[in-house]
């Protein structure tokens, strides 16, 4: 029994280090990406459309509703006659936000029409952002992938030694318990 235990949780944590490392891997891409842009050339572009949506979530008995708002904007723009769009305006923002005026400030800033300037990767001009650089929100992802990988991998080193020595304390007891039935027991 003690090796199918071993082996479901050896599978679970496994899966748990997969999903942290898809999310740290994912994100110091990111964070890669966000340097290398300093030193993208540039192009102008123009605001395609922005618009800013609203998602809310069922209210249930376990957790009340909550409202997300996102606003997408379009950015179009031409790289050696070759046109392309663009959503990202820096690397590593995240989608939603449960404030309703930093969707509306988004908008407001991009209006659709308005001339912009958008930095592109010079060997793959279709990766594109609106402001290069690095921000903070970059590190959010791999953040997140540490939070999964570190216990995971923590567990992943003590369960065995866990398993082995609740192992030999149980056997233990069960002698402990046999012998004290024997002695005990009258002729």
């Amino acid at each position: 029994m003690n090796k199918v235990v071993l082996a479901v949780g050896m599978l679970m944590i496994g899966l748990v280090v997969l999903f942290g490392l898809y999310l740290f891997l994912k994100g110091a891409r990111n964070v890669r990406m966000a340097v290398a842009s300093t030193r993208w050339p540039t192009t102008s572009g123009r605001v395609v459309s922005s618009e800013t949506t609203r998602d809310a979530s069922p209210d249930t008995r376990r957790s009340p509703s909550t409202v997300t708002f996102d606003t997408r904007t379009v950015i179009r723009y031409a790289v050696n006659g070759q046109d392309s769009t663009t959503g990202v305006l820096h690397f590593g923002q995240t989608l939603g936000s449960g404030d309703k005026s930093e969707a509306a400030l988004q908008r407001l800033r991009y209006p659709a029409g308005k001339d912009v300037t958008v930095s592109y990767n010079p060997v793959s001009p279709s990766t594109a952002v609106m402001k290069p650089g690095l921000h903070a929100e970059a590190f959010w992802l791999p953040g997140a992938g540490l939070a999964f990988l570190l216990p995971a991998a923590l567990c992943m080193f003590m369960l065995p030694g866990m398993l082995r020595s609740s192992t030999a304390d149980d056997q233990a007891f069960a002698n402990y318990v046999h012998t004290a039935l024997e002695t005990g027991r009258p002729n």
